[in-house]
């Protein structure tokens, strides 16, 4: 399952470890969701995680110790094999959708969410 959001944040210079503050915010809105329910099904002791993210940043210039990004915006791509985290991440985000998380001094505002389409492979190889 994989999906995109995209997060509008209040100012246009990040910290060049931009991923934990990412990590940041999935924790809270999974901290937020359903009271915490599911938040040790996915940052349990020892789980093992069962999801990736990259980020887009928009037009960066990376200096010594931040980046700064060409509009106050980013892009996350999730994926997740296991299909039924990849909707309890997906129900969260939606949660949050149009809401304000502050994380550490930073405010993330996700503005979209949106379910990516994946192709259905049919067979055991494949050409590069």
């Amino acid at each position: 399952m994989r999906f995109t959001f995209e997060i509008a944040l209040d100012d246009t210079v990040l910290p060049c470890d931009y991923r934990r503050k990412i990590l940041s915010f999935y924790k809270t809105v999974l901290s937020d969701y359903e009271q915490g329910k599911y938040f040790d099904l996915v940052y349990g002791e020892n789980a093992a995680r069962k999801f990736a993210f990259g980020v887009i940043l928009p037009n960066p210039v990376f200096r010594k110790d931040s980046i700064q990004l060409g509009a106050p915006r980013i892009k996350v791509v999730l994926s997740t094999t296991d299909k039924s985290e990849g909707i309890i991440f997906f129900n969260a985000l939606l949660n949050k959708k149009n809401m304000t998380v502050k994380v550490g001094e930073r405010k993330f505002k996700l503005v979209s969410i949106r379910l990516l389409q994946e192709p259905l492979i049919k067979s055991n190889s494949a050409d590069f």
